[in-house]
Order: C-alpha cells, then sequence, then structure tokens
C-alpha cells in the first residue's frame, strides 16, 4: 500500500492544515482526511499539495530540505 505522507510534510515545512485548505480552495476536513489516511488524494490533488507547499511553506526548511519524492510517499506492507 502507498501512504501520502501529508503531516510528516505540514510538520517539517510549518504549514498549518487550514493554510493549506485555504490555498487550494478546498475544505479543512479533505486535508484532514488527507492526513489522517482515511482518503487519498488524486495525483492532481498532489501536484496541487506539493505547489502549494512551496509558496507558502517556511523558505528556510524548503531550502534545506527540498521536496523529494520519497517525502511524500511510503511503500507499505500490508
Amino acid at each position: 500500500m502507498i501512504t501520502f505522507k501529508l503531516g510528516e510534510l505540514l510538520l517539517r515545512y510549518k504549514v498549518s492544515g487550514a493554510a493549506l485548505a485555504r490555498e487550494l480552495g478546498t475544505e479543512r476536513a479533505t486535508v484532514s482526511r488527507w492526513k489522517q489516511g482515511k482518503q487519498t488524494p488524486s495525483l492532481g490533488s498532489v501536484n496541487k499539495v506539493l505547489a502549494a507547499i512551496r509558496k507558502i511553506g517556511n523558505k528556510r526548511q524548503l531550502k534545506a530540505h527540498p521536496l523529494k519524492i520519497s517525502d511524500i510517499f511510503e511503500l507499505q506492507d500490508d
């Protein structure tokens, strides 16, 4: 199973779920479901999330730890 590691991204780049939801123009509940693993975002939504984090995330953290695919997804054994 592939896990979307949104919670870790938000913490690392100092972005709140509410700020991400505002930037994406979506409900906070949607971001919360993604963060909790209750719902998986579409590939298009993942791209929007990454763009939003690059835009509103902590610039120092983004420079020190550029986003990598391994930061976003994790393959877990069922």
